[in-house]
């Protein structure tokens, strides 16, 4: 699927699809999903995860369905403008700087603390069946690169048939295979959510990500809305600056690297948009700001924007015995064998996996 073919996405599978998976009387953030390990002696490291497109849909369109590229499903607009619902009062919806915010006759009147409460309704086909409630906000600095802080919010869904009760979170509470250091910097936190808790979303602008072909964009637009959860691959993208709204350029982070990143993540060996990787694998890697926090311990492959270069030993390999087999029945071949594959060095690739030591 292309780039432009996944605006039929956007909201699509969809929360439609929400409400088949989650139970109405679901706890937020009680439904697990897929998060790997790397090291947890770090407080800025990050792993690998098997999706992006959690529940159906990452991305919204701020025209809403029928809006550029004629996507089937956005943001409900009014006038052409999306909005942003808090009690009584009706405002235009924006998200810059991944932030959320709420505007009046052209000025800042929605913001911070004030946001929770208000509402973002979507509109899936013809029908605005759906809202997206918050109810949580917290400012969060990123981990890598220079200082700067975005918003991290806690976002559940309701529609006609299931009455708002803020429990059914749009994110799915990661899987955490080992437990926090201690002390940590937080209590709350854990190093390889990346400074999020469990449960929050990162909401920002400008990135178009192709979940069947594991492809980023290399051009910004504002006009698509992207939600990363938690311990999940947009989010680790954004956290670890290698998205646009990210200020991913000013760290010397082309879209190349970008993409390699993405495939690294959802361990893409041949770059055809096939995972080959699962919940509560170890993995630690190095490329731009983020660097090896502990000596790998084997070496798993290099990788470029068009996937891995070299392969070494699959991340899978203890739990299958048999992926080398599944990656050449899907992909007609095998990545070649790593030269060098004592040295943990790039070897002219943008990315380098490896398997961490035990904990």
């Amino acid at each position: 699927m292309s780039v432009v073919s996944l605006v039929s996405l956007v909201f699509v599978a969809t929360i439609a699809s929400l409400a088949a998976c989650v139970p109405e009387d679901a706890e937020l953030g009680t439904v697990s999903a897929a998060l790997g390990e790397c090291d947890e002696s770090s407080w800025g490291c990050s792993s690998n995860s098997p999706e992006v497109d959690h529940y159906g849909f990452h991305e919204l369109n701020v025209y809403g369905a029928g809006g550029p590229n004629s996507p089937l499903a956005g943001f409900v607009t009014v006038n052409g403008r999306a909005k942003i619902y808090k009690g009584t009062k009706v405002y235009d919806l924006v998200v810059k700087d991944s932030r959320i915010r709420g505007y009046s006759a052209g000025r800042l009147a929605l913001y911070g603390d004030a946001l929770v409460g208000a509402e973002m309704r979507v509109k899936i086909g013809r029908a605005a069946d759906y809202v997206i409630r918050i109810e949580g906000y917290r400012p969060l600095r990123l981990p890598y690169g220079t200082y700067a802080t975005i918003e991290a919010y806690q976002l559940s869904w309701y529609s006609s048939v299931y009455e708002p009760n803020g429990k059914r979170n749009i994110c799915k509470a990661p899987v955490v295979v080992t437990p926090p250091p201690s002390p940590t910097p937080d209590p709350e936190l854990h190093p390889e959510l990346l400074n999020m808790r469990s449960g929050e979303t990162l909401v920002f602008e400008g990135d178009r990500f192709d979940s069947d072909n594991l492809t980023t964009s290399d051009a910004y637009d504002s006009s698509w809305v992207n939600f990363g959860c938690a311990g999940h691959t947009l989010a680790k993208m954004h956290l670890m600056r290698h998205t646009l709204s990210a200020n991913a350029t000013a760290h010397a982070i082309t879209w190349q690297d970008r993409q390699a990143t993405l495939k690294l993540l959802a361990a893409d060996y041949c770059g055809i948009g096939r995972p080959f990787t699962e919940a509560g694998v170890p993995l630690t890697w190095q490329g731009d700001v983020v660097t090896y926090r502990s000596a790998p311990m084997v070496l798993e492959a290099r990788w470029t924007e068009n996937g891995a270069t070299c392969l070494n030993v699959p991340r899978l390999a203890a739990s299958q015995p048999d992926i080398l087999s599944r990656i050449a029945t899907v992909c007609g071949s095998v990545p070649p064998a790593c030269p060098n594959a004592g040295s943990f060095g790039f070897e002219g690739a943008l990315r380098v996996s490896a398997l961490p030591e035990p904990q």
